[in-house]
């Protein structure tokens, strides 16, 4: 978030997207550290989406407690967060009675938006695409997560539903939300990226994804403390994406791309 707040990339008005938000708590951090951390000047709007009506109730909560202690602040219009329901996976609404697309509810979300204030631009897309999506393939599920996230975790949250469907020929089983996240960052413009993932392995697979889409300026392998010289006193090469830095110290955690001129 720190190099996002320094860099050039964001404009005055930040439209935020977290995707798979679960307890909420990236949107949440979001508006921590960009409008009280750093003191950002600009408008700062956020959005959370989740399948999960359970997930959804916990992150609006966590939103209000967090908002009554004073931790964060949400004071329209200069910052703004929402919680929303939608089917990620879902590319169109094939029954809407039970859980809308994406697409559709981003569109219900802008309508209310536009709504609230007639005298808003409500153009554009969204600068900042974030998820930490369900990643784990079932078999890995059941072989190697420990006991205690299998308790304490919804299995909603770890393994991607329907992940041995035949609709996702060719693709690890534990990969199957990135395709869509990508072209979901196409379709709604987003200049920065940020997926969590789970190891190196799949870090490399979902570079190479991003790679193929041909519109990213830059895209990077984050480590567990990407700030930080690796063994090699720099960046190195992951040989899964040719041409891909892998940054920092520790396992690798996430997939950065963004689109543009400007430097992170």
């Amino acid at each position: 978030m720190e190099r996002l707040q320094k860099s050039k990339l964001l404009p005055e008005h930040v439209k935020l997207l977290d995707l798979c938000t679960g307890t909420g708590c990236i949107p949440l951090l979001a508006s921590y550290e960009l409008v009280q951390k750093y003191s950002r000047k600009g408008r700062l709007e956020a959005v959370g989406v989740d399948i999960s009506p359970r997930a959804l109730s916990l992150a609006k909560r966590n939103l209000r407690r967090l908002s009554q202690d004073g931790t964060i602040r949400i004071e329209p219009p200069s910052s703004s967060l929402s919680f929303i329901r939608a089917d990620i996976l879902a590319e169109a609404d094939h029954n809407p009675s039970d859980c809308v697309s994406l697409m559709t509810a981003l569109q219900l979300y802008e309508e209310t938006q536009q709504s609230n204030d007639p005298t808003a631009d409500r153009k554009g897309g969204w600068d900042i695409l974030i998820s930490n999506p369900p990643y784990i393939s079932p078999s890995a599920f059941h072989r190697t997560t420990t006991r205690s996230v299998k308790r304490y975790e919804p299995k909603l949250a770890l393994v991607p539903k329907d992940a041995d469907a035949s609709q996702y020929p060719g693709i690890d089983p534990g990969d199957i939300f990135y395709p869509r996240l990508l072209e979901i960052a196409k379709q709604v413009d987003a200049r920065v990226v940020l997926f969590e993932v789970a190891d190196l392995e799949q870090a490399g697979r979902v570079a190479a994804m991003a790679q193929q889409q041909n519109i990213w300026t830059v895209i990077e392998v984050w480590r567990d403390n990407p700030s930080q010289a690796d063994d090699y006193g720099g960046s190195e090469q992951t040989s899964v994406a040719t041409g891909i830095k892998v940054l920092g110290r520790g396992n690798g955690r996430s997939v950065f791309a963004y689109r543009g001129g400007a430097k992170a």
